[in-house]
């Protein structure tokens, strides 16, 4: 059966923070052993694939002695890891011993479970049955009668989460859902299915979907995982919204920050409105390893972020055009320090990420002047040149970067690897300078790749694309510093020994390269229409998942491609190692 699925109307150690630009993060801690699938799930009606138990007899009971429920030191074979996998490649099942009373079964000894998929040796360490050749395994296109974009992604080890916007009836995995808003425009939505269950065999074991929320009047454009699975969704609204917690009023048409948090199952834990009568909105999100939220985007006029600390309120004024700002949350929604970057010219913040450290890094672009506090202001003469600032976990300067643009250039997508490198990607023309070698375009925007080592020191930078329009959306990095980059071009691209040629107007391309730069593998998607990639995320397997948006027909996987409905739909993709 199709492993590429249709919702629509009427269709269907020290460890890195993977962060993937568009506003999406995902939290990597220590690698765990792989959950296993819940009881039931699959119609298995007990979970991982050949757990069961043998040995096992019902207790005597009675009379006050402790019932046996094993035989006593009797040994049974047993294995925990998702369904399917056990067999597959390094997996294997270990052996469960009853104790000597018999009153219970042990752990589990020996077994071995999916771990990263390094691809340095022919090993299958991910259980998966598939060699590291980057070919798409499952997605899903998020569809109905009007627009539908998935904005940001993230992962964790048993849930994949996508917000974006949607307008008309939509189908978000549980059926068609019309439009909430009154103000004409589209709705905000956050959608989570299991990771391992999009459509592996043609059904979603463990559940068609998780959950999905959809909310009136705003885009969501940001998107990050806490530890514990929480989900933190950062974004505007325009008119009246309600995450959950009672409506939050609007201002007309005017766009305020919004940020909202749910626990794994998608209940409302927080959420919070900022702005005034000028517009805001939120464009990314990091969370760190205790929780707290970092939001940044761009804002016109007033945010209050209100909480009076030590006798003074949180409040950012713009210098002219729109500023940066950036905000820290507690997981309870509590407002800890919020900053303002920019002067009277125009500047934006667009993507952000949190070292191990608790350091937060900060992309995005400016016109005119800039400064993080530092002992001098980043300067460009260009029409715009991209930023990269480190800060410390106060939101206090640590260092800052540009890139010398001559035209323009703009930084789209940030990550960090578990050495503390920072990885970020974007699009600029004409010429730009990190180090000793300027990098320069053969004609319109090319997408750019830059490495900096934890001090801000340029590593290596490069750049793809020919004289039609390219750009790099979105970046991530895996357990092993493998890239994950991802964005759209026109004409042609080209990644290593792969030359991608798009179909007509924008297609997707999604790319593999090691540390040090080297291409491993490259993928394109699309047909005549658009398709556009929005964000990357890197699962603790070493696959890469990406969402976007697509009009006409997107190939994403072994079932063949999908068809979008009404101006276009959202997809969801997983990529293999």
């Amino acid at each position: 059966m199709s492993d590429a699925r249709r919702f629509g109307t009427g269709v269907v150690a020290t460890l890195a923070l993977a962060f993937t630009g568009a506003g999406a993060c995902a939290f990597i801690a220590p690698f765990p052993e792989v959950a296993p699938d819940p009881p039931g799930a699959g119609g298995s009606g007990s979970g991982g694939g050949g757990g069961d138990v043998v040995g096992v007899e019902p207790g005597a009971g009675g009379g006050g002695e402790v019932a046996e429920s094993c035989v006593p030191r009797a040994e049974t074979a047993c294995y925990t890891g998702p369904q399917g996998t056990e067999g597959v490649g390094l997996c294997a099942a270990g052996v469960a011993a009853c104790n000597d009373d018999g009153t219970a079964v042990g752990a589990c000894v020996g077994q071995v479970l999916p771990a990263f998929e390094s691809c340095t040796t022919p090993a299958d360490e991910n259980c998966d049955g598939r060699a590291c050749t980057g070919d798409p395994v499952q997605g899903v296109a998020l569809g109905g009668t009007g627009d539908q974009h998935g904005r940001a992604i993230a992962v964790s080890k048993d849930a994949v989460v996508v917000v974006g916007s949607a307008s008309g009836s939509t189908d978000l995995g549980g059926g068609p859902s019309d439009e909430l808003g009154t103000l004409a425009e589209a709705d905000a939505f956050l959608a989570s299915f299991p990771r391992d269950g999009l459509s592996r065999d043609g059904l979603s074991r463990g559940g068609r979907f998780r959950f999905s929320r959809r909310f009136a009047d705003s885009v969501a454009r940001g998107v990050a995982l806490s530890p514990e699975g929480d989900v933190v969704l950062a974004g505007s609204a325009s008119g009246d919204v309600d995450f959950g917690g009672g409506v939050r009023k609007g201002r007309g048409h005017r766009a305020d920050v919004v940020v909202a948090r749910f626990d794994a199952a998608g209940a409302h834990q927080f959420s919070r409105r900022f702005g005034d009568a000028a517009t805001q909105q939120a464009t990314a999100v990091a969370v760190d390893s205790a929780g707290n939220a970092f939001v940044t985007g761009e804002f016109w006029g007033t945010l209050d972020f209100g909480e009076p600390r030590k006798g003074e309120r949180f409040t950012l004024k713009s210098q002219g055009e729109r500023d940066v700002f950036l905000v820290k949350l507690d997981a309870a929604g509590n407002v800890h320090w919020a900053r303002q970057f920019g002067d009277e010219a125009d500047q934006a913040g667009t993507g952000v990420a949190v070292d191990g450290a608790g350091n937060i890094v900060l992309v995005g672009w400016f016109s005119g002047r800039i400064g993080f506090g530092g002992e001098k202001d980043l300067l460009t003469v260009a029409k715009s040149d991209l930023f990269v600032a480190k800060l410390d976990p106060s939101g206090d300067h640590v260092w800052s970067k540009s890139a010398n643009a001559t035209n323009t250039a703009e930084a789209l997508g940030v990550a960090v690897d578990g050495a503390g490198n920072v990885l970020v990607t974007g699009s600029f023309r004409s010429s730009v300078t990190l180090g000793e070698s300027p990098r320069t375009t053969a004609g319109d925007k090319d997408v750019l790749l830059i490495r900096l080592d934890e001090n801000g020191v340029p590593l290596w930078s490069e750049d793809y694309g020919d004289d039609a329009d390219q750009e790099g959306a979105a970046i991530a990095v895996d357990l092993a510093g493998n890239i994950l980059l991802t964005g759209s071009f026109w004409g042609s691209l080209e990644i290593g020994d792969e030359v991608h040629s798009a179909r007509g107007a924008a297609d997707v391309f999604v790319a593999k390269l090691g540390p040090d730069g080297s291409p491993l593998w490259s993928r394109r998607f699309g047909d005549s229409g658009t398709q556009a990639a929005t964000s990357v995320a890197a699962d603790l397997l070493g696959n890469s998942w990406v969402t976007g948006h697509f009009d006409g027909a997107l190939d994403l996987g072994p079932g063949g491609a999908v068809t979008s409905r009404g101006a276009g739909d959202a997809f969801i993709v997983q990529i293999g190692p």
